[in-house]
């Protein structure tokens, strides 16, 4: 890894996340000991926008399973209907 070492760790900047968005309290009511707000907000946005990406392709492999065991029914009771 190349560069500055990082002075948070992802795991207390996902802490972070997860108190705002259990709690519901405003970026700058962030408790102390947690990182400072705009580090939280950086990879919150950061993550956000690599989420759509991440949702579609969710979406999509779910549209595809979806329709294998759909099929995979279809043959199925064929061949349980027409022996």
């Amino acid at each position: 890894m190349s560069g500055q070492p990082r002075k948070w760790t992802l795991r207390e900047i996902v802490d972070a996340i997860l108190c705002l968005l259990r709690s519901g309290c405003q970026w700058r009511m962030l408790p102390s000991d947690l990182p400072p707000k705009s580090t939280v907000y950086h990879w919150f946005a950061r993550n956000r926008r690599l989420d759509k990406d991440c949702e579609r392709r969710i979406k999509t492999a779910r549209a595809c399973l979806h329709i294998a065991s759909v099929n995979m029914l279809v043959r199925r009771c064929a061949t349980y209907c027409n022996p």
